[in-house]
């Protein structure tokens, strides 16, 4: 499939980073914005804020652990092939690498999400809810397909055919 794709690179000897984002398939483009792929090591930081949004978004992490914070002060950490589903937030969560970090980000619309965790819409609201505590075996297999996948067209083309 041709994909239109946006890559964004930086290095600048220190911390290096690439970014691509692109298109899902037209039949999922209503309950899913974007794809999103990334791959960093940063040596002159490991925290970042995230700030307080309005969106959501669904995230696998394929690196190192990845240490989450979410606005109620809860911790998730989450290794390969594990992700969550965040909804909005009324105040700044923090995320923290451990190493090498690489992942899957898939910004989506709150009802999407929602239905995809299964809990009411306001329940995502400043909370972070993992992959295997959503209902239905397909949760947990998620991470692990997308582990296999090699680029990040493999990586899109996977999320294409878990259903949404």
């Amino acid at each position: 499939m041709n994909r239109l794709s946006t890559t964004r690179s930086f290095n600048d000897g220190h911390d290096r980073w690439e970014m691509v984002d692109a298109h899902p398939e037209i039949r999922l483009r209503e309950v899913v914005s974007c794809y999103g792929w990334w791959s960093e090591l940063t040596s002159s930081f490991t925290t970042r804020r995230e700030l307080a949004g309005t969106a959501g978004t669904l995230i696998v992490n394929l690196g190192s652990d990845l240490e989450i914070t979410d606005a109620y002060g809860d911790r998730h950490r989450l290794r390969a092939g594990e992700g969550f589903i965040a909804g909005t937030a009324q105040t700044t969560s923090l995320s923290r690498s451990t190493g090498a970090m690489s992942g899957v980000h898939v910004p989506a619309p709150l009802t999407t999400l929602a239905r995809i965790a299964a809990v009411p819409l306001a329940e995502l609201t400043n909370r972070v809810v993992t992959l295997d505590n959503l209902p239905g075996p397909e949760s947990k297999q998620i991470g692990n397909r997308l582990l296999d996948a090699g680029s990040a067209e493999d990586h899109f083309r996977e999320r294409d055919s878990i259903s949404m």
